[in-house]
């Protein structure tokens, strides 16, 4: 099923950019497997996912893009996009 939703999003004809935590145990290490087999690259940009709210740290994850991994400017406009739209209701710390 995961399989079958990735190829319908990459049959939108658009990067798609997902976040995963760091591969650190077996099933975090096998998720990442999952995506490098569905065409996803690891991007070696740090990448800290902004706080939903100021009392909780931040947690590092991977980026992972498909088709190709993020360029600096993609990565750059990815997390503005993040920060700014998708977490803009969030309270900043």
């Amino acid at each position: 099923m995961g399989t079958e939703a990735i190829e319908l999003l990459a049959g939108e004809d658009k990067p798609v950019i997902l976040e995963i935590d760091q591969p650190v145990d077996e099933i975090s290490r096998r998720r990442q497997a999952f995506y490098k087999r569905a065409g996803f690259a690891t991007n070696s940009h740090a990448h800290v996912h902004p706080l939903y709210c100021p009392e909780n740290p931040g947690h590092a994850l991977v980026v992972m893009a498909r088709p190709h991994p993020l360029t600096k400017g993609e990565y750059a406009a990815f997390a503005a996009y993040l920060s700014d739209v998708v977490m803009k209701d969030c309270p900043k710390p």
